[in-house]
């Protein structure tokens, strides 16, 4: 399951909730979404690896083979 942005999720670590403002996926595959709440008229912003939040998407974190050369 992809998280939508603009939706509401919750890190199931630290309980931290917000409003998915951003994804983001490296080469070695991990996964992680940006999660923002206003606080005192300020955002804050964390970000978190998708299976954190609930997402079954594949690839999050450890270690992954390594690209092939033609992709560095």
């Amino acid at each position: 399951m992809r998280i939508e942005f603009g939706s509401t999720a919750t890190d199931e670590v630290t309980g931290f909730t917000g409003k998915v403002t951003g994804r983001t996926e490296y080469m070695s595959g991990c996964i992680q979404y940006c999660l923002e709440f206003i606080h005192e008229g300020k955002p804050e912003r964390e970000w978190f690896d998708a299976a954190r939040l609930g997402s079954d998407e594949t690839l999050t974190g450890g270690p992954h083979p390594s690209p092939p050369k033609s992709a560095r």
